[in-house]
Formats: structure tokens, sequence, C-alpha cells
């Protein structure tokens, strides 16, 4: 792999494991979204970028789509799994770098985080932006709980924020509570109804994980 690989997914279909490396960070200015065979151990292929950086990524099940944020364009890529090609680019307008992505198959909808400061929904049919809810700025991570209908949201301000999806177009409130600056990771673990938020050492304060009930 390229120095600084970042945001990784994995295919139970396959077996193959995606993983951004390069970038920015790695002084290239092309990114490449590497496939790796996880029985074999070997690189079965590159998707080249021309941009410094990919942020998250998210693959839908009932189909070979793979969603990637490329906040240097300000964009969402979408890729075949198959063709192991960009088959399309949409542009987020709602909002200025975004970065975390999450998914609902079901209705038809991604949702796509700006550090700015937005929450931008959009239709994975058409790659248009439906509706754009103001959120806490630096957010980092989103997660959808398709049970729930609930949307989580960690931001570097040190908040998570808690949104129901009333219905695919509209997404209210429901609390915002306070974890510590750059407490930006979250992990959902619905067997045990926990929600984990990562929050590192600032000032005097040690790196702790808080964890929450999921009511």
């Amino acid at each position: 792999m390229l120095p600084d690989a970042d945001s990784m997914d994995y295919d139970p279909s396959t077996h193959y494991l995606y993983l951004t490396n390069g970038g920015d960070f790695a002084n290239l200015d092309y990114t490449l979204l590497s496939i790796v065979n996880t029985d074999t151990d070997e690189r079965v292929d590159d998707i080249k970028f021309n941009t410094g950086r990919l942020e998250h990524m998210v693959m839908e099940k009932s189909g070979p789509r793979l969603f990637i944020t490329s906040p240097n364009k300000q964009e969402v890529d979408v890729i075949d799994r198959n063709k192991k090609a960009i088959v399309a680019t949409w542009p987020v307008s709602g909002g200025k770098f975004c970065v975390a992505a999450d998914l609902d198959e079901a209705h038809q909808r991604l949702f796509v985080t700006c550090r700015s400061g937005t929450l931008n929904v959009l239709d994975t049919e058409t790659g248009k932006l439906v509706v754009s809810v103001p959120i806490a700025k630096g957010t980092d991570d989103v997660l959808y709980d398709r049970e729930s209908g609930r949307i989580y949201i960690t931001s570097a301000e040190g908040f998570i924020e808690v949104l129901h999806q009333a219905d695919s177009n509209h997404y209210d409130p429901v609390t915002k509570i306070a974890t510590g600056p750059m407490g930006k990771n979250l992990a959902l673990v619905k067997s045990q109804n926990r929600l984990y938020v990562a929050v590192p050492p600032y000032g005097n304060v040690q790196a702790k994980i808080l964890v929450y009930s999921v009511q």
C-alpha cells in the first residue's frame, strides 16, 4: 500500500477489503482505493482518484455500488464493485468538506455529513440533495440505525447528535449530548444496545471511551 492508509470497508460476499491510501498526507496528488482479497492476502486492483483525499465509504448490500466521500472536491463518488470503476459523481451542495457517510437502502437515502455543520441526505437513485439539516461543526462520523430510524452523529465540537427519521424526506432532532473535544469516532453495537464514543486526551483530561445505553 501507499502511505497513509485510512478508511476501509469489507464486502462479506466476496471477502474483499476496500481501503484508501495515498493522497495529501503521503505528499501525493492522487489517492487509491485498493481492493484486497482477504482469502489470499493479495491486492486485486486499485481504483485511482485524482484527488488528495478520500474519506468514509459505505457499500450497498442489494447491489454492487460503493459510495465514498471526496472532501477536496466536495462530492460523493459512486463505485461499481463488479466493474471496479467510478460510475457516477454526485456534488454535495449542502455544506463544505464532506466526510462521513452511511446508507439507508430501504428508503434509497445516503447520509453525508459536512464539517461546516450539515447533514446532507441524497437520493441514491438520482444523486440529488433531498434535504440538508444543521448539525454541530467538525463532524467525523455518522451512523444510521434502521430499526429505530435514528441517526447518530459525532463532532469535534464534542457532541453526539441524535436525529429521528420521520420519513425519507424529514429528519427531526432528538437530543444533543456532550462528550468532549474531538470525540469524533463512534460505534453502535446493536447486540448490546450500546453506543461507544472515543474521546482523545485534552488538557489535563485523559483519553476515554464513553459508553451509552441506547433506549
